[in-house]
C-alpha cells in the first residue's frame, strides 16, 4: 500500500442494473459510501457490474430472437408471471458467473484487503470470491430480506 493508505477496498456492486452514474437513490448511497472510504484515507477499487457510465449494457442483455421450438411450447402453457421470474432467476445466474469472473480477475490485479460488498438478491459472486480467495469481506444488505 502507498504511504498514507490505511486498507485497499474493492468495492463490489454486483447487479447488472445498478451503475453509479444515475441520479438515483442506490446510486447516490455507493458514491457517498466511496466517498467516505475514501475520505476516512483508504483506497477505493470500484467494480460495478451495472457500469460507470449512462451509457453501458449489461453484457447478458441478449437480443430476442425466434427460440427454440420447446422454449416457445412451454412459454404458450407456463403463466406469464411465472415464465417472466424463471427468465429473470437465469439471466440473474448467468450474470454472476460472469461477474465472478470479472471480480476475480480484479482482485488478482488489484489485491485488496477488504471486500466490500452491496449485496443483491440471488448474487453470489462477492461471497464466492471472497471465500475463494480468503480476503475478508463485509456484505451490505440494504433491504428487508426477512419480509422479503
Amino acid at each position: 500500500m502507498g504511504e498514507g493508505i490505511l486498507m485497499k477496498i474493492l468495492y463490489y456492486s454486483p447487479h447488472p442494473h445498478h451503475d453509479i452514474v444515475s441520479d438515483v437513490g442506490y446510486s447516490v448511497h455507493q458514491l457517498e459510501m466511496i466517498q467516505a472510504f475514501e475520505d476516512l484515507g483508504h483506497e477505493v477499487h470500484k467494480v460495478i457490474m451495472g457500469g460507470d457510465r449512462l451509457d453501458a449494457t449489461p453484457d447478458y442483455v441478449q437480443k430476442q430472437g425466434q427460440g427454440a421450438p420447446l422454449k416457445n411450447a412451454l412459454k404458450s402453457v407456463i403463466p406469464k408471471v411465472i415464465w417472466n421470474s424463471l427468465r429473470d432467476y437465469f439471466r440473474f445466474i448467468r450474470h454472476d458467473k460472469r461477474a465472478y469472473a470479472f471480480l476475480m480477475d480484479e482482485i488478482a490485479r488489484v489485491q485488496p484487503d477488504l471486500i466490500y460488498e452491496r449485496s443483491e438478491s440471488l448474487l453470489r459472486s462477492g461471497v464466492d470470491a471472497a471465500i475463494k480467495t480468503g480476503i475478508p469481506h463485509v456484505l451490505e444488505v440494504n433491504a428487508p430480506f426477512i419480509e422479503e
